[in-house]
């Protein structure tokens, strides 16, 4: 019986021999289509969104070629591709029939309504994977909103938050506006009560006209400037979605800015940094860039802590910006700077004498030269430059600031035990303004330092006669009389 049964096999292995064909053991098995693992979650979704749920791998022999497909040897098999793969026709990247999208949804749709709790991740990220394919459809809104129903569900009430005003401002005008504002309401009652009405604001959507990567962009400016932890995160996601899906949006800089800006707010001042660095390597947007080269110093004379660096910013704004309102505020920052965390004064005064010779007349040098005087008498105790300083910012400035600047170099003065020189300094302030509120009140304190510190009657009695013809209504003429009766 063995002999007749090794006889057969030979006869077996013969033939096969002769057709090309071996017979295959019972473990082996030959694999020509790849395997895709299905998703754990709704019975067989697939893994890679865009096959169909119940797709299978055909079995080796019946593994069918286009017939139409051009004889390449080296050219590799097609694969099923996932959502937004690119693929050799640019008309088919990402995008499925609208007869697919609405078989799709539908499903989902239904989905939503029987899953148990544990699928809602699965079921989320299926949906997200058709918005990427049927975003630009018929769909594309209805798809955003079932997005936003999940996330709502599974309680992720920032996200479903964003859905919606992304709908809004992607697909303005769909019949699914009130639903998504509603929706946004009903969470901000519930979660985001004190920012209700700002969120209100955004969800009005955009102004008309815009294209759809600049409605997008200004959602992005707008949650930018929301001010919740929570948002945090997810909007910096939002953030890199939109520069993944458009890399050639013309005012991507802008929005990098308003991306740092974000960081900046949130604490997070190197993630700040490295996308203000960003806007400075590629933007050719001089204000823009005059800004950002404002807000690194910033970062750096504050979160950071590295005076070293804010100054190299601070100067680099004031010499490559110039003409720029950021540049004249720089010279302020760079020298105080100087004075306080590198203690270096004297090159602080020179700091702020080039924003005085620069912008003559604005507010950057008024500024400056107030600075000046403070850091010479403060930190250099050289007051007789501190008061020339004021002197001429009083002269540069006249009206109310060159009042308020003599009133100081009148109190250095006295500081300094010159009675003499602050007399004079205050009859000045009331002969170049007479009008002035303090007119008045600066000569009575004349006419004391004359009566009393510098025991000259005759100055006293000239000044005193002065303050009761000039303001004879006045509190100080009252007492210019009575001490002028005391002095008969």
């Amino acid at each position: 019986m063995k002999r007749f049964a090794a006889v057969l096999l030979a006869s077996a292995v013969s033939a096969a021999a002769q057709t090309g064909e071996m017979p295959s053991r019972g473990y082996e098995r030959t694999r020509t289509v790849p395997d895709f693992e299905p998703d754990p979650g709704i019975g067989r979704l697939p893994a890679r969104p865009g096959l169909p749920y119940n797709y299978e791998p055909e079995p080796p022999e019946t593994v069918r070629t286009d017939p139409a497909a051009p004889s390449d040897p080296g050219r590799a098999p097609d694969l099923p591709r996932r959502f937004g793969e690119e693929s050799a026709d640019p008309a088919e990247v990402g995008v499925l029939s609208d007869e697919r999208v609405d078989k799709e949804f539908v499903f989902l749709r239904d989905q939503l309504g029987r899953v148990r709790e544990s699928v809602l991740p699965s079921l989320q990220a299926q949906t997200e994977a058709l918005l990427a394919a049927a975003r630009f459809g018929t769909r594309g809104d209805a798809v955003e909103f079932l997005l936003a129903e999940i996330q709502k569900k599974r309680g992720l009430s920032v996200e479903a938050t964003l859905s919606c005003l992304e709908l809004l401002y992607e697909f303005p005008g769909s019949r699914l506006s009130f639903n998504a504002k509603r929706m946004i309401d009903e969470i901000a009652g519930d979660r985001f009560r004190r920012e209700r009405e700002q969120l209100a604001g955004i969800a009005k959507g955009p102004r008309l006209g815009l294209g759809r990567e600049k409605r997008l962009a200004a959602l992005l400016e707008r949650l930018a400037e929301f001010n919740r932890d929570d948002f945090y995160a997810p909007t910096v996601e939002a953030f890199r979605s939109f520069f993944k899906r458009y890399p050639g949006f013309e005012d991507s800089d802008a929005l990098s800015f308003s991306l740092a800006a974000l960081h900046a707010r949130r604490n997070a001042p190197r993630s700040a940094v490295f996308h203000y660095e960003r806007v400075l390597a590629l933007s050719s947007k001089r204000p823009l860039m005059a800004r950002t080269q404002s807000a690194v110093g910033d970062l750096y004379a504050g979160p950071l802590n590295d005076p070293e660096k804010a100054v190299g910013a601070y100067q680099s704004l004031a010499e490559v910006f110039r003409e720029s309102e950021e540049a004249k505020t720089a010279y302020g920052r760079w020298a105080r700077l100087l004075d306080e965390k590198l203690k270096q004064p004297m090159l602080a005064v020179d700091v702020l004498e080039k924003a005085v010779q620069s912008y003559p007349g604005t507010d950057a040098a008024h500024d400056a030269l107030s600075e000046s005087a403070r850091i010479l008498l403060k930190r250099l105790k050289n007051p007789a430059r501190a008061v020339e300083t004021l002197e001429r910012l009083a002269d540069m400035f006249p009206g109310e600031r060159a009042v308020v600047g003599l009133r100081r170099a009148a109190d250095i003065h006295g500081d300094v035990r010159d009675f003499a020189a602050q007399a004079r300094t205050l009859i000045r302030i009331s002969r170049r303004y007479p009008e002035h509120s303090f007119a008045s009140e600066a000569l009575w304190a004349a006419g004391r330092l004359y009566d009393k510190k510098l025991s000259d009657e005759t100055a006293a009695r000239r000044v005193f006669h002065d303050l009761i013809d000039g303001y004879p209504k006045s509190d100080g003429a009252e007492k210019a009389r009575r001490r002028l009766e005391s002095l008969e």
